[in-house]
């Protein structure tokens, strides 16, 4: 620094300490903007999730309600087949168990696993899907998540399921729904929060450099009319 000029060193005298100001200023901003858009985030999904579990649960209702009408009219037949065709979404459905595990009731696999005792079913993971389910209705209804074929897919997908217990009787009522959805929504969500922070990052810099530019040239204007009577 000793080589600089008087001139150039009251120019690094005037723009240095300006830099490290917007530099601070700049990192703090970002720091607060990251965390802020990162706990709209969080917001977010756990909105998703909680109003996913309320369409569900609003499902279940409804189908205990068919199933009650149908049980004081008629038969427990009359009832499953009440809710066969009764479907919701792409691939909404009801399901059936009773509190031993025996499948009651599938609309989408029917004969398949009707009558079969499925309470040792497992997902990938290990998770008991019907006791989980059966938890939850016992408990006055609730979610329980696990790994499950989508319909007309090959893969594995998280799934909320919801279940409920039908009053007056031993059954288990069951709906649910997959998770990629709202994967989906999330990953646009996140999409759009990181072309915002790109938007507010790319704004920033350019006040920084109009300010250092600006800086430079009043610090020049300023070194100019100090450094004449000295050389003079």
């Amino acid at each position: 620094m000793s080589n600089l000029s008087l001139k150039n060193k009251l120019l690094l005298l005037a723009i240095l300490p300006l830099t490290l100001l917007l530099i601070s200023l700049m990192a703090s901003s970002y720091y607060l903007e990251y965390q802020n858009q990162q706990q709209n985030f969080v917001s977010f999904k756990t909105k998703l999730i909680a109003d996913k579990e309320s369409l569900l649960a609003t499902e279940v209702e409804i189908g205990r309600q068919i199933i009650n009408y149908e049980l004081a009219k008629g038969t427990k037949e009359d009832a499953k087949n009440a809710l066969r065709d009764l479907t919701f979404g792409k691939d909404g459905y009801f399901f059936i168990y009773d509190t031993k595990g025996v499948s009651i009731f599938h609309a989408l696999l029917g004969d398949a696993i009707e009558g079969q005792n499925k309470i040792a079913m497992t997902d990938p993971n290990g998770k008991k899907i019907i006791v989980g389910l059966l938890e939850q209705a016992r408990q006055g209804g609730g979610a329980f998540y696990y790994d499950f074929q989508k319909p007309n897919t090959t893969g594995l997908v998280e799934k909320m399921g919801y279940a409920a217990m039908v009053p007056g009787t031993d059954w288990m009522l069951g709906t649910g729904a997959y998770m990629d959805d709202i994967e989906a929504e999330l990953t646009k969500y996140q999409a759009t929060i990181q072309a915002h922070m790109n938007e507010k990052v790319t704004t920033l810099l350019l006040i920084a450099l109009f300010w250092v530019m600006l800086t430079v040239f009043f610090a020049l204007i300023a070194a100019n009319n100090m450094v004449k009577p000295i050389q003079n």
